[in-house]
């Protein structure tokens, strides 16, 4: 399932028991558990993200502010990929619990619940 998220830029990462990425048209997605690979970075080549090391994952997205997103998609496992045009990764695989989150601008929502089970609603 496509986001719709390719295009745009990240406009802000914001910070709770998730962290979110919000672009620049208002979309945004929450993260609970999730990687970050960096091609070419050796010494950091993935970050692995959960609540108890939250800080490091802010401080490995802050610098993605202001790049373009290449492509956002969820597959049928509900295992989230968003890519940027730098080739940064960040991968939010499915989980025992709600995994991430996308809440379009537009009205549209879709939660990876328990098992990667996918919920969708769309503003009517």
């Amino acid at each position: 399932m496509q986001l719709g998220l390719d295009g745009q830029r990240l406009a802000r990462v914001l910070v709770d028991f998730d962290l979110y990425l919000e672009f620049e048209s208002g979309d945004s997605i929450a993260l609970s558990d999730f990687s970050i690979d960096r091609p070419g970075d050796a010494a950091v080549a993935t970050v692995d993200v959960g609540y108890g090391n939250i800080a490091q994952g802010l401080a490995a997205v802050l610098q993605l502010i202001g790049t373009t997103c290449e492509s956002s998609e969820s597959d049928n496992t509900g295992d989230l990929t968003v890519v940027f045009i730098d080739g940064i990764r960040i991968s939010a695989p499915h989980s025992d619990g709600e995994a991430w989150e996308f809440s379009g601008s537009d009205g549209r929502q879709v939660i990876s619940g328990p098992e990667g089970d996918l919920t969708t609603w769309a503003k009517e």
